[in-house]
């Protein structure tokens, strides 16, 4: 877990370091983020790009709790990994916190171990979750903004993490650039259409198509999403559709 960003959140310098020193030896994490109570977290979130977070209950000005529910009710941020730690192990604060999203929920005092399988089981349950992708789209528009043309690709799968679209074969599309697009789909509804725009992405893949007809030039364009390029606004939308095309498009891969 070299490359994960943890935010870890106590008003003990003690647990901190502890936590800091486990995450670092244990899991090689070199991207470790603190905050003393539920609010410099809050600042925290506004401005750095976090993976997971690991707060306690008990904090002056903004407890774990109340930060949770903050979390949860953010769309930038409301699909982190939450775990709570606390001395508070009866039955009904762990049913509280499980209300409000809690992903894990560790009881001090902890051992490394323990720790150490909460934050797996955290990041594997995100990772598996990004990973399905919905694909068998219905009509839709798309425009792919390049500094020299507006291309119209079409998706052939989307998740919250990135997109795949296909279109014929364009140099203008380059590896590990970035690129805004926008994606209407049309009549979701009866009357509607959903509309996402400005959603950024860096291309991480590019290949054909079809490798047994070259001479179609379509290829595939995998963009990776660049979260700390998309506006809240855009999240949202994206997240709205996602949750629209996981109910009623049948067709789900894992693209893991």
């Amino acid at each position: 877990m070299q490359y994960v960003k943890f935010l870890v959140v106590d008003d003990s310098p003690t647990v901190i370091s502890v936590v800091s020193s486990a995450l670092l030896n244990r899991l090689g994490a070199e991207k470790i983020y603190t905050a003393k109570n539920g609010q410099e977290a809050l600042e925290l979130l506004k401005t750095k790009d976090i993976d997971i977070i690991i707060s306690d209950w008990e904090m002056p000005l903004l407890n774990g709790l109340e930060l949770l529910k903050n979390v949860r009710k953010h769309h930038r941020v409301k699909d982190i990994p939450f775990i709570m730690m606390t001395a508070k192990g009866g039955r009904d604060y762990v049913i509280t916190a499980m209300q409000h999203g809690v992903t894990q929920y560790v009881v001090k005092p902890f051992s490394s171990d323990k720790l150490e399988d909460a934050i797996n089981k955290s990041w594997n349950g995100a990772k598996k979750r990004n990973a399905v992708r919905l694909s068998g789209l219905p009509p839709h528009k798309v425009c792919l903004y390049t500094p020299q043309a507006k291309l119209t690709p079409k998706v052939k799968n989307i998740s919250n993490t990135g997109v795949m679209l296909q279109l014929t074969y364009n140099a203008q599309i380059k590896l590990f650039d970035r690129y805004q697009l926008d994606i209407t789909l049309d009549e979701l509804s009866h009357d509607s259409a959903y509309f996402i725009s400005k959603l950024t992405g860096k291309v991480i893949r590019i290949e054909a198509d079809d490798v047994n007809d070259s001479g179609s030039g379509l290829c595939n364009v995998a963009l990776h999403f660049v979260k700390e390029a998309i506006s809240d606004q855009t999240q949202t939308a994206l997240t709205s559709v996602l949750e629209y095309l996981s109910i009623n498009i049948p067709q789900i891969i894992d693209n893991t």
